[in-house]
């Protein structure tokens, strides 16, 4: 059985409304076929990590890692085993 199949078999047994749901999630697909990366500007895709670096900073009310842990005390040693 193939996944188009499965489907089909699957959707027959929910109720209409989630079927309506998966409908409606099927034309979103089929609308979007394309991978979303195409849609970007070739200049503004880059690697996670570099993205994440430049975002640095952006947001100067947002707290530090230090004053996220401050709360928190300090790490005790771990059982040796």
């Amino acid at each position: 059985m193939n996944a188009a199949e499965t489907i089909y078999e699957l959707v027959k047994t929910l109720p209409e409304d989630q079927a309506s749901l998966v409908l409606i999630f099927a034309q979103f697909v089929q609308q979007h076929s394309g991978p979303i990366q195409a849609s970007l500007h070739e200049s503004d895709r880059q690697p996670w990590p570099v993205l994440v670096a430049q975002l640095s900073g952006a947001w100067p009310d947002s707290p530090t890692a230090e004053e996220l842990r401050a709360s928190l005390g300090q790490d005790v040693a771990r059982e040796v085993l």
